[in-house]
């Protein structure tokens, strides 16, 4: 379709300038560079695992995914860092989660003991090490009493229920 009419096209289609593409991704890598950032871009304005090489190659340290299928693509295709920012549940889904660590390195993020234990017992079903990032919600969130206010409860249980707690991330809620 290079050369096309734009008029002439079907829609939905995603049309790219390359070099627009490329400069803004420049600029990005080089900002992260000097300030020191580790850069992992949402899957989300991509979708394209061949744009998502390109991050790649300029220092993106791997990819964030929506969802487990965005990430299954994204492993098909090569790429080996992903981090799925939403909770992954049901057994079919975590089953789906722990095979995928064994062609990339996928990180979850969970947001209650539950979903820990259960994504601790299906990793330890399959011989893999699942790395887990703990969500927990904050400020506006917190005066709302429980559940969110027990983030020292689900790390611990995360801390004996697993064997790759990657860390917490604060979600700022207003």
């Amino acid at each position: 379709m290079i050369g096309a009419d734009i008029a002439s096209l079907d829609t939905p289609r995603l049309l790219v300038d390359l070099d627009v593409m490329e400069r803004n991704i420049a600029r990005v890598a080089a900002e992260c560079g000097r300030h020191g950032v580790a850069w992992r871009p949402h899957t989300k304005g991509i979708k394209l695992p061949a744009i998502a090489h390109k991050l790649l190659r300029a220092g993106a340290i791997g990819v964030t995914c929506a969802k487990l299928g965005e990430a299954e693509v994204m492993a098909a295709a090569g790429v080996q860092s992903i981090l799925i920012a939403n909770q992954v549940v049901g057994a079919e889904k975590i089953a789906r989660l722990v095979h995928l660590q064994k062609h990339a390195e996928v990180i979850a993020c969970v947001d209650s003991p539950a979903n820990i234990a259960a994504i601790a017992a299906a990793a330890q079903a399959a011989g893999v090490e699942q790395p887990l990032l703990i969500g927990v919600f904050f400020e506006a969130v917190l005066a709302q009493g429980p559940p969110w206010d027990d983030q020292e409860r689900i790390i611990r249980e995360a801390l004996k229920s697993v064997n790759d707690f990657v860390g917490y991330r604060p979600i700022p809620v207003l």
